[in-house]
């Protein structure tokens, strides 16, 4: 059967609007396979499984439950088929508008939806990147690390009298415990500076305050520098802030790569005015703000955030199609299987990384 002509496309851009008629004999197939489906599956006594009259059946299985599976089905099948026929692939789910629909005799329904755009890449575009930083590593990260390091290895010793700057402080509420650091600089380790065992005090955060129950008191007796590097396995404190120096640096050059990945997927789909579809960016947008707590005021800046992802996102499968640099499933689920991560999360990892590898290389290439 040649389905072009049950099916109209209006395209605007990204949007696409299908009108479908189904004919009248694909309306007939559809009815007399469903009706045979139910008249399997109705359980009516006095009939053995399966030899139920059709009238019977169908009456026991409920006029308005059978328009409604002849409908989705009838949509279900029209809907592949017009996809299939025209090679759409929809970004977004179709909203299916019913415009006649008469068991027996007609079914018109329309359906839009958003596609990817489709975009040739070429083998040497001309982009500007960013340049290529040099990973460099402070003397005050390194000692913000050494830092921590000792006091994960400290010791807590109850403390008579208020809380002092860098305490530990154990509050309580409804069953629950949490311990804090006395910090004159946070939002909340501020307003438990001074704080007793056994008060009671209200602490304000996330624009609400809350009453809870100070528990104990911990001043913090750190260890001799020397201590904590033979934890770590380290003779002395010096080869503990080298090891520490080393592992920030491996850390500053992935940021630094990391950086230059994003900088070139980001020229080339500015190069090409490539842009995620409208409605997928907003359904993606919606439900980040439902992330962040349905905060509104939130939503410009997330949705300039999510057209960045989506459109990183949409050119590295692009390019990873066109050049044949698409991992199998193999790959992406032993990486998974090694790291316990999700294997969608890992396909888009490796889609992106060797995507932007891709830009970079075809810059030295026309260079």
């Amino acid at each position: 059967m040649d389905h072009t002509q049950h099916i109209q496309v209006e395209r605007d851009g990204a949007l696409v609007k299908l009108t479908v008629k189904v004919p009248d004999e694909a309306m007939r197939e559809a009815e007399a396979q469903l009706k045979e489906d139910i008249r399997r599956a109705v359980r009516v006594p006095g009939f053995r499984p399966g030899k139920t009259p059709v009238h019977l059946a169908l009456a026991h299985y409920g006029e308005d439950a059978y328009k409604a599976d002849l409908k989705e089905e009838l949509i279900k099948e029209w809907l592949h088929k017009a996809m299939e026929t025209h090679g759409f692939k929809p970004a977004t789910a179709p909203k299916v508008d019913i415009k006649d629909f008469e068991p027996g005799k007609t079914l018109e329904f329309e359906a839009s939806f958003e596609v990817f755009p489709e975009v040739e890449i070429p083998d040497t575009p001309t982009l500007e990147l960013p340049e290529a930083t040099s990973p460099e590593v402070s003397d005050e990260e390194i000692d913000g690390v050494l830092r921590d390091l000792r006091r994960r290895s400290a010791a807590l010793k109850p403390r008579e009298g208020p809380a002092q700057e860098d305490d530990v402080v154990r509050i309580s509420r409804g069953g629950h415990t949490w311990e804090a650091e006395v910090d004159p600089e946070g939002t909340m380790g501020a307003q438990l500076l001074g704080v007793e065992s056994g008060q009671e005090i209200v602490l304000k955060h996330d624009d609400a305050e809350e009453t809870f129950i100070v528990e104990s008191v911990y001043e913090v007796l750190l260890p001799e520098p020397e201590e904590v590097a033979e934890q770590y396995g380290k003779d002395t404190w010096d080869e503990l802030r080298e090891e520490v120096r080393g592992e920030l640096f491996k850390q500053a050059t992935l940021e630094a790569e990391h950086r230059m990945r994003i900088g070139a997927l980001d020229a080339l789909a500015e190069n090409l005015a490539l842009e995620a579809p409208p409605g997928l960016v907003e359904e993606v947008v919606d439900e980040e703000v439902q992330r962040f707590g349905g905060k509104q005021e939130l939503k410009d800046e997330i949705r300039v955030a999510v057209k960045r992802r989506l459109r990183r996102e949409l050119l590295a499968r692009m390019i990873c199609e066109q050049k044949g640099l698409l991992p199998s499933e193999d790959e992406v689920n032993a990486e998974a299987a090694e790291g316990d991560q999700d294997p969608d999360a890992v396909r888009a990892r490796i889609l992106a990384q060797r995507a932007a590898d891709w830009v970079l290389e075809s810059q030295r290439r026309g260079a």
